[in-house]
This record gives C-alpha cells, sequence and structure tokens, in this order.
C-alpha cells in the first residue's frame, strides 16, 4: 500500500490546479488521436509536452530488440523527466503500457507527481499478488501469452493474432475485422509479444 495517496483522476488530467505544473504526455505507438483532441479540449491553456522526442514517439517499449521490465522502464522515464528539468511535480498523462510504467513510476517516486492519469492501463502485472480471482487471471494471461509467443516464434503470425483479438475484443472478433486490419495485427505481433511480456514483469 502507499504511504500516502496519490492524487489520481480516472476521468480526466486535472485543470484547477497550479498553473505553472506541466502537463506530461506519454503515449504508445498508436497515439490515439482521441487522447490528444481531449486533452486540447480539456487544458487549451496548459503546458502539454509529449515526454518522447519525434524520433522516439512510439513509446518506452517500441524498438527494442531485448524485453525491458516496468522497473527498468520506469527509471527510464525518470531520466526523461530530469532532462525536462520540470522545477515542480509534473501531472503525467499515460496510455496502455506507458500507463503501466507511470503507475510504477509514481509508485517508486510518488514525490515526482502532482498527479497521474492513466488511460487503458496495460497492468496485468497488479494481477500477480492480489486475490485468488486476480492470480487466477494472471495465470489465464500467462497462458495466453505462452500461445503467442509459440505462435510468433513458429511464424503463424495470424494465429496470434486472431488468438490476441478474440481474447481482448471477445470471440468472433476476428472475423469482423477487414483483411487490412487483419494483415496489419499479424505484423505487429512481435511487438506485441514483446509489449504483453514487459507488462507481466515488475523488476
Amino acid at each position: 500500500m502507499l504511504n500516502r495517496t496519490l492524487a489520481l483522476n480516472e476521468n480526466h488530467p486535472p485543470r484547477r490546479t497550479f498553473s505553472g505544473i506541466p502537463v506530461f504526455l506519454t503515449l504508445d505507438s498508436h497515439r490515439p488521436t482521441h487522447v490528444l483532441d481531449e486533452l486540447g479540449r480539456l487544458l487549451p491553456t496548459r503546458d502539454i509536452r509529449c515526454i518522447h522526442d519525434e524520433d522516439d514517439r512510439s513509446g518506452p517499449f517500441r524498438r527494442r530488440v531485448t524485453p525491458s521490465s516496468l522497473g527498468q522502464e520506469a527509471r527510464r522515464l525518470a531520466g526523461r523527466l530530469d532532462g525536462a528539468r520540470s522545477r515542480h511535480p509534473v501531472h503525467l498523462v499515460a496510455h496502455a503500457l506507458d500507463a503501466a510504467v507511470a503507475l510504477r513510476a509514481a509508485l517508486d517516486e510518488q514525490e515526482r507527481f502532482a498527479s497521474i492519469t492513466l488511460i487503458e492501463p496495460l497492468s496485468i502485472h497488479l494481477l500477480r499478488d492480489e486475490s485468488l480471482h486476480d492470480r487466477k487471471l494472471f495465470g489465464e494471461c500467462s497462458g495466453l501469452f505462452s500461445e503467442l509467443s509459440v505462435s510468433v516464434a513458429s511464424g503463424d503470425r495470424h494465429h496470434a493474432a486472431a488468438l490476441h483479438c478474440d481474447y481482448l475484443g471477445g470471440r468472433g472478433s476476428w472475423s469482423l475485422l477487414s483483411d487490412r486490419r487483419r494483415s496489419a495485427l499479424a505484423q505487429a505481433m512481435p511487438e506485441i509479444v514483446r509489449t504483453f511480456w514487459a507488462a507481466m514483469q515488475d523488476g
């Protein structure tokens, strides 16, 4: 448990806070435009900074050959914030796997953050040490990861993509996708497997 409460806002980034505090935005490779649009609407006068450089805008886990862990990436995120030279604790908005990294960073160094806003966080690791039901779900995710890994390693990316899609979207989701979307998801599966692995590691 935390020694003190983190200021979390489940719906929107903070608006009524000290105006000198910047909002740092870290998103995964998809960079959902609806998130950017919503931030612009909610925070029209705020200092919103993307934490990744333009040549590294695909998120902390991208372009990695060796899988990392949330702890390692949280330390990398801290280095990015140090590089920004912000004088105050910052607001951090993060999406998907980056949201899991943000949560780990906030748990490690609470004094860095005025608040964190997590959008669709991929925090599978939190299931490991909770209730029996949650541990069962963690085992389910581990089983899926194993199946995806075997399929990708054997070269059957479409099978891996179908498993992944039907698990997250519900049975039959894969059949509803267009051929173009199926192909795109299949090509992304090696990266998705690395992401899945990293989301399960908390070291």
